[in-house]
């Protein structure tokens, strides 16, 4: 059996950097002309709305990591110190 473990400040750092890849990025559709292009200046401007709403989801899934990747760092060494405070108490330390 192996013992189950988890570098917790190396799992922050990640989260930060996941985080820091979560935050909003503008996206601007330039100005696109009408005329003979319009039907394909249309389904690229749907195309661009489809992919940033991608994006958008995305970014909010990212965050969602980061910020269960933290908890799991802290549920982690919170049930470690309350594992070894119980070994202690039982081994007769303080």
């Amino acid at each position: 059996m192996r013992t189950f473990e988890i570098d917790t400040d190396y799992t922050r750092a990640l989260a930060r950097d996941l985080d820091a890849q979560a935050q909003p990025q503008p996206h601007h559709l330039p100005v696109l002309p009408g005329g003979p292009l319009g039907d394909f200046c249309s389904a690229l401007a749907a195309a661009f709305h489809n992919l940033t709403a991608r994006d958008n989801q995305l970014r909010a899934d990212f965050a969602y990591l980061a910020d269960t990747a933290v908890a799991t760092s802290n549920a982690a060494e919170s049930a470690d110190a309350t594992s070894a405070t119980a070994c202690a108490s039982l081994l007769g330390g303080s």
